[in-house]
C-alpha cells in the first residue's frame, strides 16, 4: 500500500511538473514574440531615419546648388529662381506630409480582426506630427507636452 502511495504521488508531482514546464513555454513564447516585435519596431525607427537623414542630405545638397547658382544672379533672375527654389521645398513638404499619412493608414490597416474604431483611434495617436511612431499614446502626448514647453517657454493656445 505504501508502495502505491508512493507511486501516485510521483505522478501527481511528475504531472504538476509538466504542466509548469507546459506554461514555461508558453510564457517564453509569448516573450519571444514581444521580442521580435520589439526588433521589428526598431527595424523601421532605423529605416525612417535614415529616410530622414537621405532627406535632409537631399535637401542640404539642393540649397547648397542653389547658393552656387545664384552667385553673381541679378534681383530678377535671383526672384526668379527663388520661386522655383520654394516651390520644389513646398513640393518636399508635401512628400513629406504624404509618407506620415501613408504610415498612419498602414498603422490602421495592420490592426488585428475584431479591432474597434477606438482601437484605430489609440493607433492612430500613436504617430506623431514628424511621422513618429510611439510605443503608446501615452508617450505621443508627452511627446507633444515636452515639445510645447521646450527651452522653458510654455506654449499658449
Amino acid at each position: 500500500m505504501a508502495i502505491n502511495n508512493q507511486i501516485g504521488r510521483d505522478v501527481r508531482n511528475t504531472l504538476n511538473d509538466i504542466e509548469t514546464i507546459k506554461t514555461i513555454a508558453e510564457e517564453a513564447k509569448v516573450n519571444s514574440d514581444q521580442a521580435k516585435k520589439a526588433v521589428e519596431n526598431v527595424d523601421v525607427a532605423v529605416e525612417k531615419a535614415n529616410n530622414a537623414a537621405t532627406s535632409v542630405n537631399d535637401v542640404v545638397r539642393l540649397v547648397n546648388d542653389k547658393m552656387v547658382e545664384l552667385e553673381g544672379v541679378d534681383a530678377v533672375q535671383f526672384k526668379e529662381r527663388q520661386d522655383t527654389f520654394d516651390a520644389q521645398l513646398a513640393q518636399k513638404a508635401q512628400q513629406s506630409a504624404l509618407e506620415i499619412e501613408k504610415q498612419r493608414i498602414n498603422n490602421l490597416i495592420a490592426l488585428p480582426q475584431g479591432a474597434t474604431t477606438n482601437d484605430a483611434r489609440l493607433e492612430d495617436i500613436k504617430i506623431g506630427y514628424d511621422g513618429t511612431v510611439y510605443n503608446s499614446p501615452g508617450d505621443a502626448v508627452r511627446a507633444i507636452g515636452a515639445f510645447m514647453t521646450e527651452d522653458n517657454q510654455v506654449w499658449v493656445v
